[in-house]
């Protein structure tokens, strides 16, 4: 009989084997390669320290936001959308359908529901007494800016609508 092994340290040899072994299986299937592209955007002080920030990736023509951090000395000021506004368009561009975030009920479901994102998901006690929720946006054919600012987010706005009605 095989013996299962429970390990708190996962060797990165081990996470390769089973990543490569999923991706022959999804090869083999016909399913579309799995390739995930990285993408941040961050807003800095003087100094260089971060005071704003996103960070995620792109996997499958869908955009995950991974992690959103504005500085408290700035909540408050449109930097949540700002970041936000960028990342859509950056997906976009780039050919998503859409973009899609993780959040908590006691942290930002309410910011999202206001820049248009609908619940997918929800689980409840997950941590016990409040809910993990799933937020998405689906992209149809919207404005998509050109030109950056002092953060990447101005410029000439033009609609791009591909034969599907997707950007």
């Amino acid at each position: 009989m095989h013996k299962l092994e429970i390990l708190e340290a996962i060797p990165q040899s081990d996470i390769d084997a089973l990543k490569n072994a999923l991706i022959a299986d999804a090869a083999a299937q016909n399913a579309p390669s799995y390739r995930l592209q990285p993408l941040g955007i961050f807003q800095r002080d003087a100094d260089g320290n971060i005071t704003a920030g996103l960070t995620g990736h792109i996997a499958w023509d869908w955009f995950y936001v991974d992690l959103l951090y504005v500085h408290p000395s700035r909540q408050r000021c449109g930097w949540g959308t700002r970041l936000m506004t960028e990342a859509e368009m950056t997906a976009q561009q780039r050919g998503c359908t859409g973009i899609w975030v993780w959040t908590l009920s006691f942290q930002a479901s309410g910011f999202y529901q206001k820049q248009g994102y609908e619940i997918f998901c929800q689980f409840p006690d997950f941590p016990k007494g409040h809910q993990r929720i799933g937020f998405r946006k689906i992209f149809s054919a919207q404005k998509v800016r050109e030109g950056p600012d002092d953060i990447g987010l101005s410029g000439t706005s033009k609609t791009l609508k591909g034969t599907d009605g997707y950007v």
